[in-house]
């Protein structure tokens, strides 16, 4: 596969505005990335990107799941701000999307002479999120990567904003081909406890399934299937190829964005959120600010203007979009960006509006659940109380310090908000939306 390092010029940036190219490759935890150290070869090519680009070390989501993090993403609003996905799909079938007024970044850069354009794999982005790009793309990877292709050869004199969003890594999980998958598996020859779980079309297993009537990764979160070595190590391998998947649509992006001579730009990699793969018992994502679900990759590349290395500062997706506005020239002043970038060094956030115990069997909580990460502290705050831990020697969050530095928990206690979180737009989703997110587990319902 052909690695692209973008580009390699010493030369003073040009008077024109850069191009930027946003790739977020969903659901893709940063430990599994080997840019990040995971022992499996699953992306080299964000791997060459981050060795000449600025790498993020402690980047979080704000959010365990799409909608709000793509929201922020697209905004600089943190979910308590704009709205979005609060609450999730209620029964009837009716989702919060951000409210009036929020300060889209397509828009911003659409006003000031960029062609914004964006292709997305997960229907979610449709809802609400498209707003200020003038063309749009919904389909699957494959679709996507075709229709950015096909964009990339049409000539525009104008700066370019493409965003695109890359579904390989989300369950259900395909077997594509690795090194690390057995041939049985790529057939779709599945171990006998997961033969319920097969997928419908191609190899690989769909954790949403329905067992005896009850998806199976319900039934993993319940605490009714706890799961053995080999399953999780079956999930895990299945998982990783699915990044590595997305990581070679990231390549086919980048090798159109250079031959469209846009290799002198801007180009932010990242996820929306990540995935639990059986830690504490756990499968999928949506309901916790652990770091399965919240630890993401950021990394901004910039050849000749953005030095390459690696920031173990505290970063947010809120950030990205300041800092492109301070990049691009557009809005040299925006506050909040990401540091190094012309942003400060300040913990970062995470929020859910649903929450489950990440302690023992799970217990379900109508209270949301907090995370704030400072360099070596992580706090979490939910129905389940304050705990406190050393996130750099505690990697598993087995300690809680609580008791012991009472004055770091009220230090990270004063940066959540004060204010009720804002109340998005009430929204209808139509049958064929709701049986898509049925699809990729986010409503109750068959898959």
């Amino acid at each position: 596969m052909l690695l692209l390092l973008l580009g390699c010029t010493t030369e003073e940036p040009v008077a024109a505005p850069p191009d930027v190219l946003i790739v977020i490759l969903d659901t893709v935890r940063r430990d599994r990335i080997s840019a990040y150290g995971h022992g499996r070869k699953t992306t080299p090519q964000l791997d060459a990107v981050s060795e000449v680009g600025l790498t993020f070390t402690r980047a979080i989501a704000p959010s365990p799941w799409t909608y709000p993090s793509h929201a922020t993403l697209f905004s600089g609003l943190e979910p308590w701000e704009h709205g979005g996905g609060s609450g999730g799909v209620d029964k009837s079938g009716r989702l919060a999307a951000p409210a009036e007024g929020v300060p889209w970044l397509a828009e911003k850069m659409r006003s000031a002479g960029y062609a914004t354009r964006l292709a997305y794999a997960n229907g979610w982005l449709e809802l609400g999120l498209d707003v200020g790009f003038e063309e749009t793309f919904h389909g699957g990877d494959h679709e996507v990567l075709a229709w950015v292709e096909s964009e990339l050869i049409e000539p525009d004199d104008r700066p370019q904003l493409l965003v695109v969003n890359l579904l390989a890594a989300h369950a259900p999980y395909g077997a594509y081909p690795v090194p690390w998958l057995s041939d049985d598996v790529r057939a779709g020859q599945l171990p006998g406890w997961a033969a319920p779980l097969a997928m419908e079309h191609g190899a690989g297993i769909n954790t949403n399934a329905l067992v005896d009537g009850v998806r199976f990764d319900e039934r993993v979160n319940t605490g009714q299937t706890h799961l053995d070595p080999e399953q999780i190590g079956l999930i895990g391998s299945l998982y990783d190829a699915g990044v590595t998947a997305a990581d070679r649509g990231l390549n086919r992006v980048l090798t159109a964005w250079n031959a469209a001579g846009h290799g002198d730009g801007i180009v932010v990699i990242t996820s929306d959120h990540g995935e639990f793969l059986g830690e504490e018992g756990l499968l999928d994502h949506s309901f916790s600010t652990r770091p399965p679900v919240i630890d993401v990759p950021l990394v901004v590349a910039w050849p000749g203007s953005i030095e390459a290395g690696r920031s173990d500062a505290p970063a947010g997706l809120a950030q990205v979009a300041p800092t492109l506005l301070r990049l691009t020239g557009i809005d040299p002043e925006a506050p909040g960006g990401l540091p190094g970038l012309g942003g400060a060094v300040e913990p970062q956030i995470a929020y859910s509006a649903e929450t489950l115990d990440p302690s023992g069997i799970q217990h379900h909580y109508s209270q949301p659940m907090w995370r704030v990460r400072s360099r070596d502290r992580l706090l979490e705050q939910g129905g389940f109380g304050t705990r406190l831990y050393d996130a750099e020697t505690d990697p598993g969050l087995t300690r809680d310090l609580a008791h012991v530095e009472p004055e770091t928990v009220a230090r990270l206690e004063a940066l959540l908000p004060d204010a009720p979180p804002v109340e998005g737009r009430s929204i209808e989703l139509d049958a064929q939306k709701r049986a898509q997110l049925q699809a990729l587990g986010y409503m109750d319902g068959a898959p």
